[in-house]
């Protein structure tokens, strides 16, 4: 016998009017933010409340089975919607589904036109509006409109007080008042992009040291005028930061950024992923040899020096045994790289791509020189170098014998090892290559290693005898030597106790810029 289901009852209010004309598009690659991590999800996205919410008087209307889903299904559904017309329209079905699709338009409005602009502020300050927009806006990225955003527009957001990501890169025309404004009562913050705010001062990280204590990350490259102190304070107050970029922080007076204040960030917080430094030329090995006895940095990934010619072997070595997982060291324009390949923890070295290598630098890399903490041969084992086309097989040859522990060496797109008699040791391209990418597929591994080395010394010309003469014999090889090895260090470092890579993980690394 078949029987009726009852239908679900329950009271409505009659339609309402939404303010829904003034909303921002979302675009969906508006995700430039400086902290993109596993946090962009619908999870700072709630359920929106009315305003002026009371009762209603209406007769009860049946509500159909997708008027029954709970507002977390609504939310997943409407979130998978690619246009903002779409979900306009949702919007303008019934008041439950415009509550669950309003968070989804205004958490990240889309700020890409003045005009875009300045209706996404009418309807921030608006106090009737259906819903309180500033309260709806997690992520305000004003980077597009660069050139024309002043104090007086960023000031506009005073009252979004629920922010977790504000990015206004290089919005030159900002104030330290007017940004300092905007961070100050604001304890949602979590990314804070303010790269290339030259005005700027210290007072604005101690607004962010006092206002921001759930920080994650900060990227303050290029405002020249933080120094020394403020950072300290910010390694005091933002416990949960992970990362932080201070490039091109170069203080003009005797207040720069120096080594004591990178001291206090990475002894204060353990927590951090990354770490840029870029072109802080007075940082010296002390940052890094003052840091606590056995300090740990388990979850430390990218360390960025380039151009921090002061930091030497002693700082590395200590870099390495604190930070045994991390990933990239990147050392651009420095100039010691002879004891990179001897450090105790440097096992993989991946360099695909980088051009600019030649064999000048692999000698560098492969040689072990005396110094008052060697400790003998390299400890490499595995080296990435495909598409090095400036290496020859001298390189190569002295890699492979400076490197005795060496199992993996793939040389991919290297000319000087594409010929039958050197391929012969290689294993085997995977079946799913295409017949171009076998044919400059060039990957040692294992027994082939061992064979391409006795192969080589028994056939090969001998490479150069390690002199200093033959790096340095002068000037101008000296000039062209430092290029060289500026495109060996945008190296990225994989580390053997990293169970996060394969064994077989390859780390692509552009060529470098100049």
């Amino acid at each position: 016998m078949h029987r009726s289901r009852g239908a679900a009852r329950s009271s409505s209010k009659s339609p309402s009017e939404s303010s829904t004309s003034s909303s921002p598009e979302r675009a969906a690659d508006d995700d430039t933010d400086f902290f993109a991590q596993a946090n962009d999800s619908q999870s700072s996205i709630g359920i929106a409340t009315y305003r002026g919410q009371n009762g209603s008087n209406e007769p009860d209307i049946i509500i159909p089975p997708i008027g029954r889903l709970p507002p977390e299904i609504l939310i997943s559904i409407f979130s998978k919607l690619s246009s903002s017309a779409d979900m306009l329209h949702c919007m303008l079905v019934c008041r439950k589904w415009a509550a669950n699709c309003v968070g989804i338009l205004w958490h990240r409005p889309l700020c890409n036109r003045l005009d875009n602009l300045m209706r996404i502020v009418n309807s921030v300050r608006k106090n009737n509006s259906f819903f309180p927009y500033s309260e709806l806006i997690r992520r305000l990225n004003l980077t597009a409109l660069a050139s024309k955003v002043t104090d007086a527009e960023l000031l506009s957001f005073a009252e979004c007080k629920r922010v977790d990501r504000l990015t206004l890169t290089n919005c030159f025309k900002l104030t330290d008042r007017g940004v300092s404004e905007i961070v100050e009562g604001n304890r949602h913050l979590q990314a804070l992009d303010v790269s290339d705010l030259r005005s700027l001062t210290d007072n604005f990280l101690y607004i962010v040291a006092k206002n921001c204590p759930r920080l994650q990350g900060l990227n303050i490259t290029g405002c020249t005028k933080i120094t020394d102190e403020s950072l300290v304070v910010i390694s005091q107050s933002c416990k949960h930061l992970k990362r932080l970029k201070l490039n091109g922080v170069t203080q003009v007076t005797d207040r720069q950024i120096t080594s004591r204040s990178v001291t206090a960030l990475l002894s204060f917080l353990r927590n951090m992923r990354e770490v840029c430094l870029a072109h802080c030329v007075e940082i010296d090995d002390s940052a890094f040899l003052k840091l606590p006895p056995n300090s740990l940095f388990e979850t430390l990934r990218v360390l960025d020096l380039t151009a921090c010619e002061r930091i030497r072997d002693d700082a590395i070595e200590r870099i390495t045994d604190t930070a045994p997982r991390l990933r990239h060291l990147v050392l651009n324009k420095y100039a010691s790289v002879q004891q990179l390949a001897t450090l105790p923890k440097l096992k993989r070295i991946g360099l695909v791509k980088c051009q600019a290598i030649t064999d000048w630098s692999i000698l560098a890399l492969a040689r072990s020189r005396a110094a008052p903490h060697h400790i003998g041969s390299s400890c490499l084992e595995r080296v990435h170098l495909s598409y090095c086309v400036n290496l020859t097989m001298e390189g190569i040859h002295a890699l492979l014998n400076y490197c005795p522990r060496l199992t993996h060496l793939s040389l991919t797109g290297v000319q000087a090892f594409l010929h039958e008699d050197l391929t012969a040791f290689c294993r085997d391209a995977p079946s799913e290559f295409t017949q171009q990418q076998r044919e400059v597929f060039c990957v040692f591994s294992g027994d082939g290693v061992v064979k391409l080395r006795d192969y080589l010394n028994r056939n090969a010309v001998p490479y150069p005898p390690e002199t200093e003469a033959t790096m340095y014999d002068d000037e101008d090889e000296l000039d062209e030597e430092e290029n060289q090895v500026a495109g060996l260090m945008s190296a990225t470092v994989i580390r053997d106790d990293d169970d996060e890579m394969g064994d077989d993980g390859i780390i692509e690394v552009g060529p470098p810029h100049g």
